[in-house]
């Protein structure tokens, strides 16, 4: 049990650092648009286009249905289970964040060695949801504007800590 563990913890690591300040450096920082006029679909649906990224993705989808909190309120089944499977410790987050940060937006970059510190407004904690029960996570809504708090700490030239704060949108 305690080498699953580590496993898991390293996993869990690998999702929040960045390898170089040059790799910060270069992220597309460029919005994303469009998704407010996309309709919802399910899970399977969305995540089929993804198959060829991501081993064992559909039996990880049939997993996290089985294994995501049924009992929200807010949330669908699919919803509930797609926070759960982005959790889940297998290559799809990193596959994801690869893609959501890469300059070309049909690819994306990950970022590894980067904290990344969000004082929020609205975001929402997902822990309930997360395949990481121990794990404190908050989901930001899509278009969440934020503002760069302080200036970046680094660490031996590799580690970096960046402090972030959610703008209050106008409406």
């Amino acid at each position: 049990m305690k080498r699953h563990d580590s496993q898991l913890m390293s996993q869990r690591i690998k999702r929040y650092a960045n390898t170089s300040f040059l790799e910060l450096q270069e992220i597309n920082r460029s919005p994303i648009h469009g998704y407010e006029d996309i309709s919802l679909q399910s899970l399977e649906e969305t995540t089929e286009r993804i198959i060829a990224f991501v081993p064992g993705l559909m039996d990880n989808v049939a997993k996290a249905k089985l294994n995501c909190n049924r009992d929200s309120t807010i949330l669908t089944l699919d919803e509930s289970a797609a926070i759960y499977l982005y959790t889940m410790p297998i290559p799809l987050y990193s596959t994801s964040n690869k893609a959501l940060r890469a300059e070309n937006r049909e690819e994306l970059k990950p970022w590894e060695n980067t904290i990344i510190s969000i004082q929020t407004l609205h975001g929402k904690n997902i822990l309930p949801l997360s395949a990481f029960p121990i794990e404190c996570e908050v989901v930001l809504p899509p278009g969440t504007c934020l503002r760069v708090q302080s200036d970046t700490l680094i660490i031996d030239d590799q580690y970096f800590i960046i402090q972030l704060e959610e703008m209050v949108q106008l409406s």
